[in-house]
């Protein structure tokens, strides 16, 4: 069980700095799986080592999905306004 949390910790960082650098359409799953992680480690209160990981996958995971609201709505105000 430790090694899925660690993996996943892991995973959600990796895609939480990604959607910030690269496409913030992978931001809300990085959020996601920080947060599935997150959970799991206090279910289980195993893989406390690799809340850090959990945590900025979270939080990066966050940003970037309000990065990419913050897009959409731009794109869309100008593709309405005359």
């Amino acid at each position: 069980m430790a090694e899925q949390i660690r993996r996943g910790s892991t995973w959600a960082a990796v895609l939480g700095v990604a959607g910030l650098l690269i496409s913030s359409l992978i931001a809300p799953y990085a959020a996601y799986r920080g947060h599935q992680c997150l959970r799991r480690i206090l279910q289980e209160n195993v893989g406390l080592e690799h809340r850090g990981a959990a945590l900025v996958g979270a939080i990066l995971g966050w940003l970037g999905s309000a990065y990419l609201l913050v897009a959409l709505l731009a794109e869309a105000k100008s593709v309405f306004e005359p």
